[in-house]
């Protein structure tokens, strides 16, 4: 875009997680900077990716913008639109057993990982790995973990 000419003026919000009325404010915050430093532009358009997504549909709803582009907007919400990853998470756990091991204190699957949890991405794929293979050559699978590994992907998760 830049490269065509436009401006572009993008931002994080003032803190994460899922504050949409304040990443709202931060949004317009960041308009009301840009025309303060260059000018009012002759066209404004709003774009939101993801969980932006849905703060772009509810700025584009509480200020005038020329235009809105939504790429995989969360428009269903912080809650309703991550539940296919509480999904994945229960149907990975039922199969896998490992991630808590049951030797490992246990937790409900919603919450992702323990407060206390110094699991690292790292040990999350050996995890995987142990469950499905997924690194392994086909050949070198068991047959549990090729039958997880074929089963896991398609249990609850609608096409």
């Amino acid at each position: 875009m830049v490269r065509e000419g436009y401006a572009w003026a993008g931002s994080s919000y003032r803190r994460g997680g899922f504050g949409t009325q304040m990443a709202i404010e931060d949004t317009e915050n960041l308009r009301r900077h840009f025309t303060k430093t260059f000018g009012k532009p002759k066209v404004t358009f709003l774009h939101g990716q993801s969980w932006g997504g849905n703060i772009a549909s509810k700025a584009a709803e509480k200020y005038r913008y020329d235009g809105v582009l939504l790429t995989n907007g969360v428009l269903a919400g912080g809650s309703r639109g991550y539940n296919y990853r509480v999904d994945l998470r229960v149907i990975y756990q039922y199969y896998c057993g490992n991630h808590p091991r049951p030797s490992e204190p246990q937790y409900p699957l919603w919450m992702g990982l323990r407060k206390d949890s110094t699991m690292t991405g790292t040990g999350l794929r050996a995890r995987l790995q142990e469950c499905t293979g997924v690194e392994s050559k086909p050949e070198d699978r068991t047959a549990l973990q090729q039958r997880n590994l074929s089963d896991i992907p398609g249990v609850g998760i609608a096409p």
